[in-house]
């Protein structure tokens, strides 16, 4: 008597499927691939050379403005403030606010530091600040 062997290409094609546990850590995975590319792509791009032209310009209006601070309406923003295309520019004590972003409670922008020389925390804050110039930086608030 010939037998056949048994059909095992079902059983094969079964356990070629992800487990559940893999396919979560697959999902997981580009979701925060996704979330990290999305919130670097809020960072704003500001070179050394267009944050010694912001800083310039800028100077009147932090001169003015830093002692009692408030926000700035677009018809006071100067060229090279414009070309970031905040969607909020405010005057604090420290400094002016570009928010060129923001999602949920977080935010990223452009700071400028009413006084030159003023140093300010690096990433390791809430708001963490990059250095860009010598009174320029990026910051990201968490919120």
């Amino acid at each position: 008597m010939i037998t056949t062997p048994p059909d095992t290409s079902e059983l094969w094609r079964r356990s070629a499927q992800p487990s559940g546990v893999l396919r979560y850590s697959r999902l997981n995975a580009l979701c925060i691939t996704f979330f990290t590319v999305v919130l670097a792509a809020c960072t704003p791009s500001v070179s050394p050379s267009e944050a010694s032209a912001l800083s310039k310009e800028l100077r009147p209006l932090l001169n003015e403005m830093c002692g009692r601070g408030g926000a700035v309406s677009r018809a006071q923003w100067p060229d090279t403030l414009a070309a970031l295309d905040p969607e909020n520019v405010l005057i604090r004590r420290e400094g002016l606010y570009a928010r060129t972003s923001a999602f949920m409670a977080s935010e990223w922008g452009v700071f400028v530091a009413c006084r030159p020389g003023d140093q300010f925390p690096g990433s390791d804050s809430d708001p963490s600040y990059h250095a860009v110039a010598e009174d320029v930086y990026t910051y990201y608030v968490a919120g």
